[in-house]
């Protein structure tokens, strides 16, 4: 590409995978061209050939445009490191799983997870099969759990990845029956109404074949009406499932991050 006489250039990385490439030319009319390439997951892949957009901007040559403009690059230039850390942190569940969860989120800890289990007990439903292995919750500014994400596993659980792959529709209906009722017991235990049920289905995230159901419920205290979605891998025996729920009135802000957080679930 060619930018006049003593052209600048540069590039500067926006992320892991995005880069921003320009060039400006000094000869009149001042010219900048620019171009945001993706960057491809194989990184021996020429990222030339990943071109997403190009544009020309024009510019008068006086010096005071030209002081301005290079500011405002250099501004860039060093602001640039922030968009390259990313605000998810990868955290571990147990058992060779993990999940990305936002920076802001707080982890609770064992004698708040123990907490959580012994106040479920004591309204009458208790989980002896399971093990709270991992919770984090985000709050408002006023203190108040905007969203929550934890995880529990069931050694006892008996179901293999392998027969996981083969559920069939009619198996599936049936397992959507059943995860209602699962998801009914607690609920009702904790004075809650279900709203809504969405259903099951199998979905692939990062290799492992996971049960994905939803439903709404009225929320407990003045958390208001919530959305839950319940991440189930089956994988004997180290079977285990991710709880994620959401302030329905927030949904527009946080259900891309719940995408988000589900689709980097991996386990080892």
């Amino acid at each position: 590409m060619e930018y006049g006489c003593q052209p600048i250039a540069a590039t500067f990385t926006l992320g892991p995978r995005v880069i921003i490439t320009w060039g400006i030319g000094l000869a009149p009319p001042l010219v900048i061209r620019y171009a945001v390439h993706k960057r491809p997951t194989d990184a021996g892949i020429s990222m030339g050939r990943t071109c997403q957009g190009a544009s020309t901007m024009r510019f008068s040559t006086g010096p005071a445009c030209i002081r301005l403009l290079l500011t405002g690059l250099l501004l860039v230039a060093q602001a640039s490191g922030a968009f390259g850390a990313s605000n998810f942190v990868r955290v571990p569940l147990g058992k060779g799983a993990s999940i990305e969860i936002p920076k802001n989120w707080v982890v609770l800890s064992g004698n708040q997870r123990t907490t959580i289990d012994t106040f479920v007990e004591a309204k009458g439903y208790r989980l002896t099969e399971a093990m709270l292995s991992f919770a984090a919750n985000l709050y408002d500014d006023n203190g108040k759990t905007r969203a929550l994400i934890n995880a529990r596993f069931y050694p006892e659980n008996p179901i293999t990845q392998s027969e996981a792959r083969q559920a069939t529709a009619a198996d599936l209906k049936d397992i959507d029956v059943e995860m209602r009722k699962v998801a009914e017991v607690p609920l009702k235990a904790m004075g809650v109404r279900m709203l809504n049920w969405y259903g099951s289905k199998m979905q692939v995230i990062n290799g492992l074949y996971v049960l994905v159901h939803e439903h709404q419920h009225s929320g407990a205290g003045d958390a208001g009406v919530t959305r839950v979605r319940g991440v189930r891998v089956w994988r004997s025996p180290r079977s285990f499932t991710v709880t994620l729920s959401y302030r329905e009135r927030d949904a527009a802000m946080l259900l891309p991050i719940i995408d988000y957080m589900t689709n980097s679930l991996r386990q080892d």
